[in-house]
């Protein structure tokens, strides 16, 4: 047996074998040793005893080995996968004979299109980069055993039904779903996930990864390109409520808006005989970062993503009744006139045209600001004047306008859209009277903005049911402009404004019931997940819309006290027609007329954060 070795070294060895307390040393040796007359040797105090571990530690890192040692089976699981793909031969011509019809963008494609089939499953364990985030477009192709839809048809659906509410995007007819995966992956995966709106189950799983990805790429890893940009706007264009269990549309424009700012986007670009040109490579030299200073001047695509920013910014911006913080810049303006005077695409068209309708908006919004909604009962004689302007700008928008986007739904809702925001100037403008000049008269403004909310939402009901799938955020928003404003006229109180003899052409009740035979039909057909119903989740929000509209007109003289302590909590009360209601609290709605319909309850109705009657 080994000489066991006291950590402390207080007693020496024959003392520590046997055991026994070590006495006060004597003539060298301890009081025991010297009894026995044995030789006393001291411990080796360099050589402390090994502390034996708790089963707590022994159990970390029994776990820590399991966790590599499953690491390790799924990346050697993966590869020979892989390596079988390969040996089988795991590419398959996709022909118009082996997935059926096609659109037009498909069938002008006269070669055959290869897709790689895959059913290696993605450990959870999160072995590589790689793996967690899905970075093989192969991993991220739809499964087949479940959608039926390969990545061509997709990318054809997007061309035909998503593509011009996107015109800041272009993905030229001839190029397939491989071929963009190879040139712009994550933009590819953007596309796929919002085409994919026919598979709720499917597209939220893709919409995880399509963050995960980004924030892998964007944060950790620190990479900028525009195919991130690209890919960004497909995503927050069409961020609608399968993506609202947790809103993040604000903190998507703050990557957006860092990406246009680190890929040198937002200022123009200097030419080599600029004496300002030693001024960003300087900045180069310095910061180390060449994104300070481009060698080029913007691409088209570039040039399109800088307008694609502007538009996504003023329509969200407009949501939240603020200013758009992306200014319009003299190199946005440059860009503008570039596509406009020198279009390669029809999209290229289209998006010159929104953009105009957007900078109205812009100076809408900057009138809006100077008189804010708390000041709204002191009218001012001013507004008339802005509000001719603007509509002077309108009319000639409207000249301007092509004739085959004339009759575009898509445009005509967002010229509507826009018509509103500027006929609402009208809740600002002095009272109507006898004695009025030719300016523009409140009356004429409210009229106006009625014929303007009523068009939009008759364009909308006039669409098959189909094409609401494929809706933007921007356009629902439209919609959800539109029966604000109705519920404005609804309730404003004037002597130039008669409710009763308007009130058969706003109806928003019946508009509100007709939104919910159609979610619900949506809900019936497309909502798939026990946990997660975004169109049965509307319907209910929309039907609580309606009894609380139902019980304002049938209430409109309660006191204000009475309102007040009905929004301060969330509780049940009856309403007029004896059915339980919902007290909005988390609206905030403030105690005017306007404030019970205002655009933070609407924009609730986007977002899906309010409550849901069940």
């Amino acid at each position: 047996m080994s000489d066991y070795v006291n950590p402390r070294a207080h007693a020496c060895q024959n003392c520590v074998k046997a055991k026994a307390k070590c006495y006060d040393l004597t003539d060298g040796r301890c009081e025991r040793c010297k009894r026995l007359d044995k030789h006393c040797i001291m411990q080796d105090r360099s050589t402390p005893r090994p502390s034996k571990p708790s089963k707590s530690r022994r159990n970390d890192h029994t776990r820590q080995i399991a966790q590599l040692q499953q690491k390790v089976d799924s990346l050697v699981s993966l590869l020979g996968a892989s390596q079988q793909n390969l040996d089988n031969g795991a590419f398959t011509a996709i022909t118009p004979e082996s997935t059926g019809p096609t659109s037009n963008a498909s069938d002008s494609m006269s070669v055959p299109i290869y897709t790689r089939q895959t059913t290696t499953t993605i450990p959870q364990c999160f072995p590589t980069t790689t793996q967690q985030y899905g970075l093989d477009s192969t991993l991220y192709s739809p499964s087949e055993s479940r959608l039926n839809k390969s990545p061509d048809e997709l990318l054809d659906i997007f061309r035909r039904d998503m593509a011009h509410q996107a015109p800041f995007i272009s993905v030229p007819v001839q190029m397939s779903a491989p071929a963009l995966s190879r040139e712009r992956p994550f933009l590819y995966r953007a596309i796929m996930t919002v085409a994919s709106y026919h598979d709720s189950v499917h597209q939220l799983q893709m919409g995880q990864e399509l963050v995960r990805y980004i924030m892998e790429h964007l944060i950790v890893l620190g990479e900028k390109s525009l195919d991130l940009l690209q890919g960004l706007l497909v995503y927050i264009n069409w961020y609608n409520s399968l993506f609202h269990a947790n809103p993040q549309t604000n903190t998507l424009l703050g990557l957006a808006f860092s990406l246009l700012v680190d890929l040198n986007l937002y200022i123009p670009y200097k030419s080599s005989d600029s004496h300002e040109k030693f001024v960003g490579e300087m900045k180069t030299t310095v910061t180390s970062n060449p994104n300070w200073a481009r060698s080029s001047e913007p691409s088209r695509e570039e040039r399109r993503a800088v307008l694609g920013c502007f538009y996504l910014f003023s329509c969200v911006s407009s949501k939240f009744r603020s200013l758009n913080p992306l200014h319009w810049t003299k190199n946005i303006q440059q860009c503008y006139e570039e596509i406009l005077k020198t279009p390669e695409y029809e999209n290229d068209v289209r998006l010159v045209h929104i953009v105009d309708l957007q900078r109205i908006a812009e100076n809408t919004k900057f009138i809006v600001r100077e008189f804010p909604s708390s000041n709204a009962s002191v009218p001012n004689s001013s507004i008339g004047l802005h509000l001719k302007l603007l509509v002077s700008d309108l009319e000639k928008f409207k000249v301007t306008l092509p004739e085959r986007l004339q009759q575009d739904a898509m445009m005509l809702m967002h010229y509507h859209a826009v018509e509103i925001l500027v006929s609402e100037l009208c809740f600002y403008m002095t009272p109507t009277t006898p004695t009025q000049g030719p300016s523009p008269k409140r009356a004429d403004a409210l009229w106006m903005c009625l014929t303007a909310t009523r068009t939009l939402i008759n364009i909308y009901f006039s669409l098959n049911p189909q094409p609401h799938f494929s809706f933007s955020a921007i356009a629902l928003q439209q919609l959800y402009l539109a029966l604000a404003t109705l519920s404005k006229l609804s309730l404003f109180k004037a002597d130039d404004w008669d409710v009763n003899y308007a009130q058969p052409s706003i109806d928003l009740s019946t508009l509100l019931d007709n939104l919910v035979t159609r979610t619900e039909e949506l809900s019936s057909r497309y909502d798939v997940m026990e946990n997660n119903q975004p169109w049965l989740q509307s319907s209910r929000r929309l039907r609580q819309v309606r009894l609380r509209f139902d019980d304002l007109l049938s209430n409109e003289n309660v006191p204000s006290a009475t309102l007040s302590a009905a929004t301060s909590t969330t509780t049940t009360q009856p309403s007029a027609n004896g059915i339980s209601v919902v007290a909005p609290s988390f609206h905030d709605f403030r105690l005017d007329q306007f404030g019970l319909w205002d655009d933070r309850f609407w924009q609730t109705m986007q977002d899906g954060s309010a409550p849901c009657m069940t």
